[in-house]
């Protein structure tokens, strides 16, 4: 046992392979992924570029930030695309459909009404 840097009393050692933390982590990310998959199939296809650029990124995993860097912009205009606060020049748009690996007429195409 290591005494805690700030206090006296001796800290129990626990490998990493059995820190609870690790997996209560995991099973938080696995019940949030569900629960946004089914609130999505609820809500339909996407009615909007930025939330189809918002549901390509979630769908790959991917945060804000890891596409603001592909793209070369900032998190928060990713975030401003994302909730249809701004559009994306066409030039960036097909930035980001390349990150994304997609076509930039996918996110321009609207859903179609049966």
């Amino acid at each position: 046992m290591k005494n805690c840097p700030w206090c006296p009393r001796p800290r129990p050692q626990v490998p990493a392979s059995q820190s609870p933390t690790v997996s209560v982590l995991r099973a938080k990310q696995v019940v949030a992924l569900n629960l946004q998959n089914k609130i999505s199939a609820l809500n339909g296809p996407p009615r909007t570029d930025g939330a189809k650029v918002g549901n390509l990124r979630r769908a790959r995993g991917w945060p804000q930030r890891f596409l603001a860097i592909k793209v070369g912009v900032s998190r928060s205009y990713i975030g401003l695309v994302e909730t249809d606060n701004t559009n994306p020049s066409e030039k960036l748009l097909v930035k980001i459909a390349e990150a994304l690996e997609v076509s930039a007429d996918y996110i321009r195409r609207k859903p179609t009404v049966n």
